[in-house]
C-alpha cells in the first residue's frame, strides 16, 4: 500500500506515513470470525428466499393436476421485503463491528503500545516509535509512554530525538522522584554518548536535586570560590581559589575576561600592596567552562626599610661571619638560591658563616603584615689561601678507607656489603683548638637504589689535607680519630 499524500510505501495495517506523517484512511479486512458469520447468515437467508420443489410431475399427474392455490402477491412482496430488511440490519451491525475495530485502533492506547511493542520485539523501532508516538497523543505527558518513546528514537540511530523527548519527561513536575532520577540518568547518557557536555552541566545546574547533582558532579564547570572576600585590607593576601571537581582554573589580575590562554591556578596568589581585580574560570576535564567570577582587593600596606647588610659583596680568603641588622618591626628573611624572601623562606636570627665557595644572599625586611622592603643582594666568594680544595677533600677520604679495606676502590665499593659509598662536601667548619676543616658526607646505596646518608662523618684539614674521622665526646664537643 502506498500513502496517497507523497506515494511512499507503507505496511498494510500502517495507520500514518513515516515519510510525511499523513493519517492513513484505512478500511481494514474484516475479523475472520466476521466474515463466516456473514457468509453463514446470507446462506441461510437465500435457502428461505429459493423456492421448494420438492414434488416432481409425471406424466400421469400432468393432465390430472388440479389447480394449486396461488399465494397472493402482496403476500409475496411483503416477506422479500422482511428478508431484505434483515438481511441489511445483519450488513449494518457488520460494518459497525468493523467501524468500532477501526475506531479502537485509532483511539486506543494499549492497542498502540502493544503493536509498538511488538514492532520492537522485531527489532523494528521506527514502526515501534510510529504507534508510540500515537499513544503519546492520545495520553500525553505520561512518563512511561515518553521514556519508551525515548527508548525507540535511540534505537532507530535517532538520539536528538530521543535527547528532546527525555528533556519533556525530566520537566514534568508529576513525576515521583525515582522516575525523575531514572529519566535524569537516561537523558545524561545519551548526551555524555554524544559529547555533549555543556548541556549536561547546564541540565544540572538547573536541576534541584542534590543527591542527582551529587552523583554526576564531575559534569559540572562551577565558578572558583574565592577564600576572601572583595574588600580594602592592611596585610598581604594569599588567595586562594578552589574548583569543584577535577579541572583547571584560569585567571587574570586586571580585570580582564581570563581564557584558556591565561594563567593556571596551581597555588595561592600573593597580593601586595596595591589595587588588584581577580577573575577567574574553571575548566572540568570534559572542557566546559564556568562562567567567570571577579573580586576586587584594595592592600594598603606600609613598607618597611631594606635591611642593613655588615659584610659587602666580594672575595674573602678567610672564614667569616655575614652580620644583618634587625629592624624595629618585622623580620629579615634571605634566600641562597636566587628566589625573592618571603615569610617561608630562612630567618635571620645570628650571624651566618659564609659558605665557602661562591653564593648569592637576598635579604628582605618582611612585616607582621606582609609588607615586604627592597631585597638586597650580596654575592659571597670564599676561597681559603691553600691547595686543598673540596674535591681533594672527597678523593682524600675515599684514599684512606681504601687503605683501611672499608672500599675496595675509588668507586665506593663496599668492601663487605652488596652496595656503594659516595662522598659529597657540605661545609667548611672551623673546630675549636684544631682549626678549619672541609666537611664531607657519607651516603650508602645499593646499585641505583636511592641513597640515604649515613651517621658517619669526615673532615679534613684545610691545610695540610689530612682525612679524619669526626666524633663528638663525652661532652658534646667535637673530636677527631686520624684516618692516616
Amino acid at each position: 500500500m502506498k500513502c496517497p499524500e507523497c506515494g511512499f510505501e507503507l505496511a498494510d495495517d500502517q495507520l500514518y506515513c513515516e515519510h510525511c506523517g499523513k493519517e492513513i484512511q484505512i478500511v481494514p479486512d474484516f475479523e475472520p470470525e466476521i466474515e463466516n458469520s456473514i457468509i453463514e447468515t446470507l446462506s441461510t437467508v437465500a435457502e428461505e428466499i429459493e423456492p421448494k420443489h420438492n414434488n416432481k410431475l409425471t406424466p400421469d399427474t400432468m393432465w390430472n393436476n388440479e389447480p394449486k392455490q396461488q399465494q397472493s402477491e402482496p403476500k409475496a412482496k411483503k416477506r422479500i421485503g422482511l428478508i431484505i430488511g434483515v438481511v441489511s440490519f445483519i450488513a449494518l451491525l457488520v460494518i459497525a463491528a468493523v467501524i468500532g475495530i477501526q475506531i479502537y485502533r485509532v483511539y486506543s492506547v494499549p492497542y498502540q503500545m502493544e503493536q509498538a511493542g511488538r514492532y520492537a520485539d522485531a527489532e523494528d523501532y521506527g514502526r515501534a516509535a510510529g504507534y508510540m508516538e500515537r499513544a503519546d497523543e492520545l495520553l500525553p505527558d505520561n512518563p512511561e509512554i515518553k521514556n519508551t518513546l525515548a527508548a525507540y528514537y535511540y534505537l532507530d540511530n535517532a538520539p536528538d530525538r530521543a535527547v528532546d523527548t527525555l528533556m519533556e519527561v525530566v520537566n514534568n513536575d508529576r513525576l515521583t522522584p525515582e522516575e525523575q532520577f531514572k529519566s535524569y540518568e537516561r537523558l545524561i547518557a545519551i548526551l555524555d554518548e554524544l559529547q555533549r557536555y555543556s548541556e549536561i552541566s547546564e541540565l544540572l545546574l538547573n536541576c534541584e536535586d542534590g543527591s542527582l547533582v551529587t552523583r554526576f558532579q564531575f559534569y559540572l564547570a562551577k565558578v572558583p570560590e574565592f577564600s576572601l572576600a572583595s574588600g580594602s585590607y592592611s596585610e598581604v593576601l594569599l588567595l586562594k581559589l578552589n574548583s569543584n571537581t577535577a579541572g583547571a582554573i584560569y585567571y587574570t589580575m586586571n580585570g580582564s575576561r581570563p581564557t584558556q590562554n591565561s594563567k593556571v591556578y596551581t597555588a595561592p596568589i600573593y597580593l601586595e600592596t596595591g589595587e588588584y581585580i581577580v577573575s577567574a574560570m574553571f575548566v572540568n576535564e570534559y572542557g566546559i567552562e564556568s562562567d567567570v567570577v571577579s573580586q576586587s582587593y584594595q592592600i594598603d600596606l606600609q613598607i618597611p626599610d631594606p635591611p642593613v647588610i655588615g659584610s659587602y659583596s666580594g672575595l674573602y680568603t678567610e672564614p667569616t661571619m655575614i652580620e644583618v641588622e634587625l629592624p624595629p618591626v618585622g623580620a629579615v628573611y634571605y634566600t641562597t638560591d636566587g628566589s625573592v624572601p618571603t615569610t617561608g623562606s630562612s630567618q635571620y636570627t645570628n650571624p651566618i658563616p659564609m659558605p665557602y665557595g661562591r653564593t648569592e644572599f637576598r635579604f628582605a625586611v618582611i612585616s607582621e603584615q606582609g609588607g615586604i622592603s627592597e631585597v638586597i643582594s650580596r654575592i659571597y666568594e670564599l676561597r681559603l689561601l691553600t691547595e686543598v680544595t673540596p674535591q681533594a677533600a672527597v678523593a682524600a677520604i675515599m684514599e684512606a678507607l681504601v687503605e683501611r679495606q672499608v672500599l675496595t676502590d675509588m668507586t665506593g665499593k663496599a668492601a663487605f656489603e652488596e652496595g656503594y659509598y659516595e662522598f659529597a662536601f657540605d661545609e667548611l667548619i672551623e673546630i675549636p683548638g684544631k682549626g678549619l676543616y672541609f666537611k664531607v658526607d657519607e651516603y650508602y646505596r645499593v646499585d641505583a637504589g636511592v641513597r640515604e646518608i649515613t651517621e658517619h662523618l669526615y673532615v679534613v684539614e684545610a691545610y695540610t689535607g689530612m682525612p679524619n674521622r669526626l666524633i663528638y665526646n663525652e661532652m658534646g664537643e667535637m673530636d677527631l680519630i686520624a684516618l692516616k
